[in-house]
């Protein structure tokens, strides 16, 4: 199955029904032509799990996404690498950490209710990935910075943004590139 019909089927089953159990209006909720936000672009989610996948080799690496929200960029990731990635969130919301919690999601990706800028885990996982949930950028700045500081040597961050914010005065420490012709960068602790 290709990645980009993972991750749509599972924005389809599960999307709706959390905006249903947030909002209480049906209109929001009866399907993905009628909401306007898709959490994950699908070119972003190529271009990560094929550089993942040739990261991945016979033992099993951890993923966390920070700021996952309904864990949706997660689990299609482990519905694609299933015996070589474990799979973990992190969310400031509680409302999304308690519905995530109350659905088939819990079996499937580790949700916990985190501040990412003083997140204590980071050096336990290979592979992190960062969609710019910060829209402030000093609090942006102090949470990559922290990410960074906190990552174990040879770990991958996927940092992507959708704006013109521009890491690489964080990069000291780290190998930097971008990946594809947009705004994601893949920045490697040495």
């Amino acid at each position: 199955m290709m990645s980009y019909q993972i991750l749509l089927d599972t924005y389809q089953l599960f999307v709706p029904e959390f905006l249903y159990s947030v909002t209480g209006k049906e209109e929001l909720a009866s399907g993905i032509e009628n909401w306007r936000y898709i959490p994950t672009d699908a070119s972003i989610f190529e271009l990560v799990s094929k550089d993942m996948g040739q990261n991945l080799k016979e033992t099993k690496k951890k993923f966390l996404e920070v700021g996952c929200g309904v864990p949706i960029f997660s689990y299609a990731l482990k519905k694609k690498y299933e015996s070589l990635l474990e799979v973990h969130g992190i969310e400031l919301n509680k409302e999304i950490c308690d519905y995530v919690a109350s659905t088939y999601f819990r079996n499937e990706v580790e949700v916990e209710y985190a501040n990412a800028s003083d997140y204590e885990k980071y050096e336990d996982y290979d592979f992190i990935y960062l969609c710019t949930p910060i829209k402030d950028a000093e609090a942006m700045n102090k949470c990559l910075l922290h990410i960074l500081e906190n990552m174990k040597d040879n770990a991958i961050l996927y940092l992507y943004t959708t704006t013109y914010y521009d890491p690489s005065k964080f990069s000291i420490g780290c190998k930097m590139e971008r990946l594809g012709n947009n705004y994601l960068y893949k920045m490697i602790r040495n």
